[in-house]
């Protein structure tokens, strides 16, 4: 098996994770391995989905080590009490070809409205109509030093 899988893609997983750490590198890694993508080799990538690929929520089995393409938000935070809200969307066309725009903010809801009009915007500009719509908030008050994080990662099974 490669782990090398970036032509390939059929599967697109939408993680999240929020953590702390003793640095914000360390929050970020913690964050990470709590969305179940902190053994992987994460290569970012703009946000076009090709078409026939199946969205997944939820934390993928790649093998350690593994490089793989990803749209990431995370938000690094250290001031205790701080609240970190990140998230991403996915929006998919009839024919299944989609576009994923992330953000970050201060409260869920909002964000998840702000994701919405953003995907909204990216298929108007594109003259296409959205079918199918995914969004995932992460949501974390830090302690010391926290983060949050949410991801869509590209794989092929």
């Amino acid at each position: 098996m490669s782990i090398y899988r970036f032509g390939d893609v059929n599967t697109v997983y939408l993680v999240k994770g929020a953590s702390e750490g003793g640095t914000p590198l360390n929050a970020f890694d913690n964050a990470l391995i709590d969305a179940g993508i902190g053994d992987l080799n994460l290569v970012k990538v703009s946000s076009i989905i090709p078409k026939g690929v199946n969205i997944v929520e939820g934390k993928p089995r790649i093998p350690k080590g593994a490089i793989v393409p990803c749209v990431y938000v995370a938000k690094v935070g250290t001031m205790p009490g701080e609240q970190l809200v990140v998230g991403l969307g996915i929006a998919l066309a009839e024919d299944g070809f989609g576009v994923i725009m992330e953000a970050e903010g201060d409260d869920g809801k909002e964000l998840k409205d702000q994701i919405r009009m953003m995907l909204e915007e990216a298929f108007d500009v594109r003259r296409l109509k959205i079918s199918k719509l995914f969004t995932i908030v992460s949501e974390h008050k830090v302690c010391n030093i926290g983060c949050a994080v949410a991801a869509a990662v590209f794989w092929s099974e």
